[in-house]
């Protein structure tokens, strides 16, 4: 029996028909707003994200973030993954990060460096192996310090922000409440009582 896509979700008949789909897990990052507030950066947090499609058919082609079930139901896919797959990364992508080019993010990429926290923390010996590496490490050690130093500001700056969006939001509704009614519907209403006490 084939596997079809109904309504956003794979609907699968039998175990014989999940080896005809093209299975992957994979990270995906993910802008972690509260973290990025309270570091003053923006921090980024791979989640688990899961790809199913039938080969060869565009339109079943389904991503969303990756559950239990998925796991257990593409047992082969996901202890291939977890072989290959490695860790989720946690904090400023390189890629966010002005002071790195392309080249020198690529390069650190297949070396396992993918956020500034990691290139800031690599020992001496590490680091000293790529071309500029000290020096783009101590670039990225007052990047951090000057993102901490800054984000109680930051954090500040977003509160106040969501206390006038709420502040405006109740201004609205009162000023709602308290347009006056039409002079139509204030008659209606009076002659209403006035039916109602003959």
């Amino acid at each position: 029996m084939q596997s079809q896509l109904q309504t956003g979700q794979i609907i699968v008949a039998d175990a014989v028909s999940d080896r005809s789909l093209r299975v992957e897990f994979y990270y995906l990052p993910c802008q972690n707003h509260n973290a990025s507030i309270e570091q003053g950066r923006a921090i980024y947090e791979d989640k688990l994200y899961i790809n199913i499609a039938n080969p060869g058919d565009k339109t079943t082609d389904l991503h969303r973030p990756a559950t239990e079930e998925d796991k257990q139901r593409f047992p082969r896919h996901w202890a291939h993954f977890e072989k290959t797959g490695g860790q989720g990364v946690v904090g400023t992508p390189l890629k966010e990060w002005p002071q790195a080019t392309a080249s020198q993010i690529k390069e650190w990429q297949a070396q396992g460096v993918f956020t500034v926290e990691q290139l800031a923390n690599m020992s001496d010996t590490n680091v000293g192996v790529f071309i500029g590496g000290m020096g783009l490490r101590a670039k990225a050690r007052l990047f951090l310090e000057a993102a901490a130093e800054a984000a109680p500001g930051i954090k500040l700056a977003e509160e106040l922000k969501l206390r006038d969006e709420k502040i405006a939001e109740l201004t609205r509704r009162i000023e709602e409440m308290a347009t006056p009614l039409a002079p139509d519907t204030v008659l209606k209403t009076e002659r209403g009582a006035g039916r109602a006490r003959a």
